[in-house]
């Protein structure tokens, strides 16, 4: 059903790439929070096609208006998504839902039902994206929300295990480590963090102090601090930059949820060199090159969660078998050798 509405709606755009492209990242943000929370699969598929068909008007306002303002769109989608619909077998309660969200789309007082919430976050998301930003916008972003820049030494501990934390930290330069705290008092590395990586989001976004992690700096940094609370509340005050916000919020959520899901996959090999073989393919992929950027042998081996010993013992083999080559604080595998 929503592949047949989809090449519809294109059809529909009469080669607009603006357009295609648009409707489709409306529709990928909604799909993606649906799914989060966990909405029913009526809800869900009405979700998902008034995403593709929000904008179903343009086309039309354009030509007969000379604008696409949003309430000719919300007057003239209405009308055009009930002919629409006719080709698709769907029921009429699902059917005028669907018109309804079309016609209001742009409307944000009111709001009901998460379809219709998630409706209008999913495309003010991609309005903020697809816009520019100036210089005084982002100075009043930062005078509403309270954000703060700071600059760290490397070593020192921007966030500590178990203490409170109002703010999400985003690294603006500079590199840092996950650490985690065990019931015993044992740390275990979790991955590191690059240019552009958040943390401190669940302590801040929850307000709990049970957080066993702490974040350590692994080069001097530039650190950026946004007081959650005041991200929420200051929305109304930012207009469009709260959407750009809130999307690489959510980018940033998505993101972390794969360096977990890599980190679980590299614990999980039964050998030592094919944690290490992985590690340096899991490195390649994020840093867009062959010759990754590796940190010192202790250090890596507390990502590994190997002994240090066995690890330089390990990587010795492996250049004597060819695998890899390594330099100061870089290493390079040969795929040529892989089995």
């Amino acid at each position: 059903m929503i592949s047949e509405v989809t090449m519809k709606m294109i059809q529909y755009s009469n080669g607009s790439h603006h357009d295609i492209n648009h409707f489709l990242k409306v529709w990928s943000y909604a799909k993606t929070i649906g799914e989060l929370e966990h909405l029913d699969d009526e809800t869900q598929l009405i979700l998902e096609i008034a995403a593709l068909m929000h904008d179903i008007a343009c086309p039309l306002c354009r030509q007969k208006y000379g604008s696409a303002q949003a309430k000719l769109q919300e007057k003239e989608g209405m009308i055009l998504a009930e002919d629409f619909l006719k080709d698709f077998q769907l029921s009429d309660v699902i059917k005028q839902r669907i018109i309804y969200l079309i016609g209001h789309h742009h409307t944000l007082e009111s709001i009901h039902g998460l379809d219709y919430q998630i409706l209008i976050e999913a495309d003010y998301l991609v309005n903020a994206d697809e816009a520019s930003y100036s210089n005084s916008e982002i100075e009043q972003f930062m005078k509403f929300t309270g954000t703060t820049v700071k600059s760290y030494p490397r070593g020192e501990r921007v966030l500590e295990a178990f203490a409170p934390n109002a703010s999400i930290g985003v690294i603006v330069s500079g590199e840092a480590q996950i650490l985690s705290l065990d019931r015993l008092g044992n740390e275990s590395v979790g991955h590191s963090l690059e240019s552009g990586s958040m943390f401190g989001t669940v302590s801040a976004i929850l307000g709990e102090d049970l957080i066993a992690t702490s974040v350590q700096l692994t080069t001097d940094a530039t650190i950026m601090w946004l007081p959650y609370r005041s991200l929420l509340v200051a929305g109304p005050k930012l207009g469009r930059t709260h959407g750009i916000v809130m999307k690489n919020l959510l980018e940033t959520f998505s993101r972390k949820n794969v360096l977990m899901m890599q980190k679980v996959e590299l614990l999980s090999q039964k050998t030592l060199r094919e944690r290490v073989i992985l590690y340096l393919l899991q490195r390649e992929r994020r840093q867009n090159s062959e010759r990754v950027k590796v940190p010192g042998r202790v250090q890596l081996a507390k990502e590994l969660e190997c002994n240090r010993s066995a690890l330089t013992r390990e990587i010795s083999q492996m250049q004597a078998d060819g695998l890899v080559e390594c330099g100061e604080r870089w290493m390079r595998l040969n795929k040529d050798k892989l089995q």
